[in-house]
């Protein structure tokens, strides 16, 4: 397993919510881990924050 950071959308209006040690588990059966040092958060993420486009509660932003 792998503690990593990440933005999570929690619900329209509301601002990420910013947590240092979320756990990954380790790349299954055809998965690989990369390392990445910084994702943007992008127009589609916020789309999610003002409630344009429906995204389901704790989801993790910032694809980029």
């Amino acid at each position: 397993m792998t503690v990593t950071n990440a933005a999570i959308f929690e619900s329209i209006g509301q601002p990420l919510r910013l947590v240092d040690d979320l756990v990954v588990d380790d790349p299954r059966e055809g998965e690989i881990a990369i390392e990445m040092l910084a994702s943007g958060v992008c127009h589609s993420d916020l789309s999610a924050q003002t409630g344009t486009m429906l995204m389901p509660p704790n989801t993790i932003l910032g694809h980029e």
